[in-house]
């Protein structure tokens, strides 16, 4: 039986799920029951599992656990192999923006894998999220910038997230017709910048050029025919 005095707090120490490691969360688990002598309430542990860990204590053998380090060395040895490891370099590294994946998308989704990382370095972590950037003068930006920081970093991408945000979607008929755009095409091209000035001004502007010349090729349909035929008269013999 626990102490008269000990009033069990699972929120003073997570919840164990089965998704943190092991042997860290009974170390969590200790620092909160040993000050109110947990030496003689650690099998309370029940009051600090839930879902699949709770359902593994309660399906121990009965006899299984003579003591405490018993049930510690059976807790690790169930879920060392099972619970959800902490995102490294190299997941970061696979973290590449898709194809016409806007680059708050890719923010969005690079952040929540390097907020679960452990162990990476700034530097590491800029070096991947710059490797997974697809438009060429975004890259070109970060290596004049520098960033040292992911604060520093988040900032400049934010920044390109809001230029796409803010930037006129093109017609759907461009897609339709398969028409370029060549005036973004230059501009994303580090050899062309300067010429990009000299190209269309606006890309809808070709883009109806286009739509117009498509419709002037269609065939001009045949008039239809007439709904009654008209009688031809023979002219009248004398004779």
């Amino acid at each position: 039986m626990p102490p008269k005095k000990f009033k069990p707090t699972p929120t003073d120490a997570a919840k164990y799920d089965g998704q943190q490691e092991p042997r860290s969360w009974i170390d969590d688990y200790l620092q909160t029951v040993i000050p109110h002598k947990g030496n003689q309430i650690r099998m309370w542990c029940l009051l600090y599992l839930k879902d699949s860990a709770r359902a593994w204590l309660r399906g121990l053998p009965k006899g299984s656990i003579k003591s405490w380090d018993d049930l510690v060395d059976a807790f690790v040895a169930n879920f060392q192999a099972t619970y959800k490891r902490p995102v490294g370099i190299e997941e970061l590294r696979h973290c590449q923006q898709k194809p016409k994946e806007s680059m708050r998308a890719y923010i969005g989704r690079f952040t929540k894998l390097l907020n679960a990382a452990e162990d990476v370095s700034v530097d590491r972590a800029i070096d991947a999220f710059s490797d997974g950037i697809r438009r060429e003068t975004y890259i070109e930006e970060l290596g004049r910038k520098k960033p040292k920081t992911i604060t520093k970093l988040m900032e400049i991408a934010n920044s390109w997230a809001d230029g796409e945000d803010n930037r006129t979607p093109e017609l759907p008929f461009a897609e339709q017709i398969n028409a370029p755009c060549y005036l973004h095409a230059y501009i994303d091209s580090k050899d062309n910048k300067k010429k990009s000035s000299h190209l269309l001004r606006d890309c809808r502007q070709f883009i109806e050029m286009q739509k117009l010349i498509q419709q002037q090729q269609q065939p001009i349909p045949p008039p239809p025919p007439p709904q009654h035929q008209v009688q031809q008269v023979q002219p009248h013999n004398s004779n």
